[in-house]
């Protein structure tokens, strides 16, 4: 039915105040409606009706995150939480967009400054809330082309998070910083967008997982391979990194976290301009230094040396 009308799907926690158009998405734990207004047909809203399966407490986090945090800083709203005995639908603003496919690899420089500067304006108010939103991806990002608007959507996965200052604490990717509790999360997030803490089972998580996930997808970017991270399982995912960080750095990384991974000796390190040109043939010459910096130190293999999104909102690839 994806992508079809949504005619016979019924609502009654609503009480046929909406009239639903069609499907916009699937996901594990819900699926998205598109509708409308019934006393306002030109109105529309995106309903999302989460599982019946789906842990209650999940959805009490995800409504208290969109709460906290929709409307502020290209975060999507959240209008209304409706409950009809086991059924929870939310109602959410809906955000007309663009495919990621159908301009990810065709952004001009003065884009790919918004797109990241707002997807980072997002994070840092987020992550301010404490809040850790552990799926970052492109479909959860969206981009209205023709308006220049973003939107940060799906709190599903999202995590609130304790201030914990345990001192020698080895595990702790950003001790004194928002993080994950013990035993709380483990593999958050999308295949191609995952951190390497959470491909090693590192249970205390950090914001730190967002702004790799951000690195993740500036490099879909500029390499125009979406995902630029394509291994089916995890440990095949880190000797994909290892190809790019080199096994040495790989190694350190983990061993920061308390984790040991077998990699070959020598795999050498490769430069970001090296492997995009190496992808693209060179075919862009128009991406400033700046740029690479910026996606260097998002995609810092260690947590607690990631660049932040406050810091990123201040890197110089905003101001080239």
């Amino acid at each position: 039915m994806s992508g079809g009308r949504g005619d016979a799907i019924t609502f009654p926690e609503l009480d046929g105040e909406y009239e639903v158009l069609r499907v916009v998405s699937r996901g594990t734990f819900s699926t998205v409606y598109l509708a409308r207004l019934r006393a306002h047909p030109d109105r529309h809203v995106a309903l999302k009706r989460v599982m019946r399966t789906s842990a209650p407490e999940r959805t009490a986090n995800e409504v208290e995150c969109l709460i906290m945090a929709g409307g502020r800083c290209n975060v999507c709203p959240i209008l209304h939480a409706n409950r009809f005995e086991d059924q929870v639908t939310l109602v959410l603003q809906y955000f007309p967009h663009d495919d990621f496919k159908d301009y990810f690899d065709v952004m001009t420089l003065d884009e790919i400054q918004a797109y990241m500067w707002s997807l980072f304006e997002a994070l840092e108010c987020v992550h301010s809330l404490g809040i850790i939103h552990r799926d970052v991806k492109p479909s959860n990002f969206l981009y209205n082309r023709d308006a220049g608007r973003f939107q940060l959507i799906d709190f599903g996965l999202a995590q609130q998070v304790s201030t914990l200052r345990e001192k020698g604490d080895r595990r702790a990717a950003n001790p004194g910083g928002p993080r994950v509790p013990l035993g709380a999360v483990d593999r958050a997030g999308t295949r191609g967008f995952r951190a390497p803490e959470v491909l090693l089972l590192v249970k205390h998580q950090t914001v730190a997982i967002d702004i790799w996930s951000a690195g993740a997808i500036l490099l879909c970017i500029i390499t125009g391979r979406y995902p630029f991270f394509q291994s089916a399982d995890d440990m095949t995912a880190i000797a994909e990194m290892a190809a790019i960080f080199g096994s040495t750095r790989l190694r350190e990384a983990a061993a920061s976290l308390n984790r040991s991974i077998s990699l070959p000796e020598r795999i050498p390190a490769r430069s970001w301009r090296d492997l995009r040109q190496f992808l693209d043939g060179g075919s862009r010459d128009d991406l400033p230094d700046t740029l690479f910096d910026l996606l260097d130190r998002c995609l810092e293999p260690k947590p607690g040396s990631r660049i932040t999104a406050a810091e990123a909102l201040k890197h110089p690839f905003f101001n080239t």
